[in-house]
């Protein structure tokens, strides 16, 4: 997927610089992006200490990380024609592995997750910004199709919290 979706924004790139369209490159680094994404890594390393099996997770979800930053430079080059260099995504895909981890086999649940939670990002908006928190509105599309076809699999990981001492 990575690699699709980096040939698709190279191509893209491409034809527009072919066109005589170079996009503008923007950087929109904002602070508020990654103190979360801060916060949750703290949240991530502390619960592995207490679940082993976190730690075998984390290559998936730097693969989601890296899916989802390339689907927001992606999104904002349809959008505004710039290629934009922005922290967005991270807290995005963070929040989503928190509350969901799906086995390898219904990782790609994960990433429908937080492809759905950076398209309403990216398209439904309001002149302040973004209307929903992008990372529930993808858990909750994933969740309810996981109700409703049940075969999907089963991605909760709240009851690992517990195994956690003091992560309230």
């Amino acid at each position: 997927g990575l690699v699709f979706g980096s040939m698709l924004l190279g191509s893209v790139v491409w034809r527009r610089y072919r066109a005589g369209r170079w996009p503008v490159y923007e950087r929109r680094v904002q602070l508020n992006h990654f103190l979360p994404a801060g916060l949750q890594l703290i949240i991530f390393a502390y619960w592995s200490l207490y679940w082993r099996e976190m730690t075998d997770i984390f290559p998936m979800i730097a693969l989601e990380v890296l899916a989802a930053l390339l689907l927001d430079t992606l999104l904002h080059l349809w959008r505004e024609d710039k290629l934009v260099l922005s922290g967005g995504a991270l807290p995005i895909t963070l929040s989503t592995n928190l509350f969901v981890i799906f086995a390898p086999g219904g990782a790609w649940l994960s990433l429908l997750a937080v492809a759905v939670a950076l398209l309403t990002k990216h398209f439904v908006r309001s002149s302040r910004g973004h209307v929903f928190n992008p990372s529930a509105i993808g858990l909750l599309v994933v969740g309810v199709a996981s109700l409703l076809i049940p075969q999907l699999g089963y991605g909760d990981t709240v009851h690992e919290f517990s195994l956690v001492p003091n992560v309230t």
